[in-house]
């Protein structure tokens, strides 16, 4: 029997196979860096796939501060990813030196900050540069607007012509490269299974340039330095790094008291407003690892909101965009960098008083608090007061970036409204979650013998917040679904969030959706059928965006095996595990088909492609050769049995955390 890793690896290296080894270069200046900084074969060999939006690495061996306590529903996880990746080339413990490990040149950085000549570096060819530059300008800078693009514009040209780049030279070229990186990603010239590669290369010369000295040189270069870093590293399967570099960026920016409201308000116009955009970005990156990480925030509420926000129009004191509609995309606006900041102070004031360790426990025979957690009919308060100030928010956006369908068709306000959306439903997921996962799970009914709780006020309000927990689900599956509608998956950078944003956010909607199958209340009032089609899109989506990591695919197989086991501890009608058009992974031709045996659901060992036959066929799926027996790859036939035949029976109703945690397991 083929593991699903083997099929994986074999992908892996076709695509490997077809990515281009040669990259373009142009030395400047000093002679090229030797082969080890820039080639593409090295650049594949340090690069290891993953998505620091998906969280911590949870290992064993490795001491780190915990997000979430151990739980069944870890090791649940954990088990996923020892069947999908126990033939890795890469073992784990390498994964977690590169992840907290700095670079070696770092690790060798002087106490000194006197100005040397800058080291050997590599450029691409100049038209390559200038692309890479406008992607940038394009899809990264219009909605994180913290890079003092003039001073990028001063310095950049003088890489070419060999003049003196001051004292922040290696600063810039380690900028200069993270920009490059962040572009591959989302260019869409580059193929979807290139773009993780290349943006790699350049990483790899940030990295080599990257000296402990920039972080004593304590520069607004410096901060951008290192917020772009951790921008980038979200993309990778870095997220110490991340959060660590992410961590520099805010400690140099308080060494600078850009925390402080007086130093920016001193300044000329230009400058404050530089000012507050690059503190801003930090609190904005703070907030946004804070959610994915389960961390509390390095810079206090009170901190980030002391700085005052910058304004909408550089270029003018009036702004109508609120009646009137932006119609002129060409002028500097930054209506969506200052809405998503307001919307993640939102956000973290949810986490706050929603996911603190504080509300948990409680008395259990209290229906409030087994609804609602220790803060009991509190929370039914500020549930309502942060739903309500979300509906202000929303409704308040400026015309061009409320989403509807007859919005503006200017290319950059259609992304920004689809990415607020996308935000803005995020939002209410995390803000109604706990109530869904509380609903679900042991202390609220969902057999016959407790049906009569369903009969008290909490329990009724507790079912309308896992209900809109549910619809928001829908809502973000459904932008998603139209955006990509007839569409490459190549071609929606100008449409969507950045990739890694993507697949964090449908994986999530996508738990929402399995926890809705827990609760018989809870999917009358969704209703089944438009579960299941939320289901089939989302797995769609998801499929999709296989092109750009194989991350992808390992969620689709982690939904689907945390579905499976729904299925048998619920013993709910058996929806499409994986829905038409979906291709988990090729056909397996070496593979006999195992005898398929006739158990029933109370089984624990039931073979689950055997039972559900008629299910599978009833929903039109095309899988069934003519003697009727399942004919696509086994692969996740063959996880499931195997998880159903090992004995492992996981408390899916009594912890939820498999809802609330991220599967950073899948690396």
């Amino acid at each position: 029997m083929l593991r699903l890793t083997q099929k994986i690896n074999e992908l892996e290296r076709e695509n490997q196979s077809l990515a281009s080894s040669s990259h373009e270069n142009a030395s400047c200046r000093l002679p090229p860096a030797p082969p080890t900084v820039g080639s593409p074969a090295n650049a594949h060999e340090q690069y290891i796939e993953g998505n620091a939006m998906m969280g911590f690495n949870e290992q064993a061996e490795e001491h780190t501060p915990q997000q979430y306590s151990q739980s069944d529903a870890t090791s649940f996880m954990n088990l996923i990813r020892s069947l999908i990746d126990q033939d890795k080339a890469i073992p784990h413990s390498h994964i977690s030196q590169i992840s907290a490990t700095p670079p070696s040149r770092s690790a060798r950085g002087r106490n000194s900050t006197s100005r040397r000549p800058l080291p050997d570096y590599v450029l691409p060819s100049r038209p390559q540069a200038d692309h890479l530059i406008l992607v940038y300008r394009r899809l990264a800078a219009t909605l994180y607007p913290f890079v003092d693009l003039e001073r990028v514009e001063l310095l950049y040209p003088r890489l070419w012509t060999g003049e003196d780049l001051g004292d922040d030279g290696l600063t810039f070229l380690c900028l200069l490269n993270v920009m490059f990186s962040i572009a591959c990603n989302l260019d869409s010239s580059i193929a979807p299974t290139e773009r993780v590669e290349k943006a790699n290369i350049f990483y790899i010369r940030a990295q080599d340039l990257l000296q402990f000295d920039i972080v004593q040189q304590r520069s607004l270069l410096t901060v951008q330095c290192f917020l772009l870093l951790g921008q980038y590293l979200q993309s990778t399967n870095s997220p110490q790094q991340c959060w660590i570099y992410v961590g520099f960026a805010i400690r140099i920016a308080q060494s600078l008291r850009l925390d402080v409201p007086s130093t920016s308000a001193k300044e000329p116009f230009v400058q404050r407003e530089l000012l507050r955009r690059l503190w801003h970005g930090c609190v904005l990156l703070d907030q946004a690892l804070s959610m994915t990480f389960g961390r509390s925030t390095m810079i206090a509420p009170q901190a980030s909101n002391a700085v005052p926000l910058p304004v909408a129009h550089p270029e003018t004191t009036i702004c109508q965009c609120r009646t009137r509609c932006l119609s002129d995309s060409s002028t500097p606006d930054f209506h969506f960098f200052i809405e998503t900041l307001q919307l993640y102070r939102l956000m973290n004031e949810t986490l706050i008083i929603l996911y603190s360790s504080d509300n948990v426990g409680g008395d259990s025979n209290n229906v409030n608090v087994v609804h609602f957690g220790s803060l009991g009919a509190k929370a039914v308060g500020s549930l309502l007061e942060l739903d309500h100030k979300l509906s202000c928010w929303y409704q308040d956006l400026p015309i061009h970036l409320r989403h509807g369908p007859d919005s503006i068709e200017a290319a950059v306000h259609e992304r920004h409204r689809n990415v607020l959306y996308i935000r803005y439903t995020h939002v209410k997921i995390l803000l109604f979650r706990p109530i869904l996962a509380r609903y679900c799970s042991d202390g609220a009914p969902r057999n016959a013998s407790l049906m009569s709780n369903l009969d008290t006020l909490a329990s009724k309000i507790a079912l309308q917040f896992s209900v809109a927990c549910i619809r928001a689900a829908f809502k973000m599956i459904d932008c998603f679904d139209v955006a990509l509608s007839g569409k490459d998956i190549g071609e929606v950078d100008e449409l969507l969030p950045a990739w890694w944003y993507s697949i964090f956010y449908v994986y999530t909607a996508a738990a929402v959706l399995v926890a809705a199958r827990l609760s018989p209340p809870v999917l009358a009032e969704v209703t089944e059928p438009a579960v299941s089609e939320a289901w089939d899109t989302a797995m769609r989506i998801l499929s999709r965006y296989q092109a750009h990591t194989n991350l992808a695919r390992r969620c689709v197989t982690a939904l689907s095996l945390i579905l499976n086991q729904v299925m048998q501890q619920g013993q709910r009608p058996e929806p499409r595990l994986i829905p038409d058009a979906v291709e988990l992974l090729p056909r397996s031709t070496d593979v006999p088909e195992p005898e398929r045996s006739t158990p029933t659901l109370d089984e624990p060992t039931h073979n689950l492609s055997a039972i559900h036959t008629q299910d599978w066929a009833s929903f039109g799926m095309e899988y069934m050769d003519r003697t009727g027996s399942m004919n696509f790859d086994s692969d996740l036939d063959n996880l499931l049995r195997h998880m159903n035949t090992s004995g492992m029976q996981v408390d899916i109703f009594g912890d939820m955390s498999w809802l609330t945690d991220m599967p950073s397991q899948l690396y």
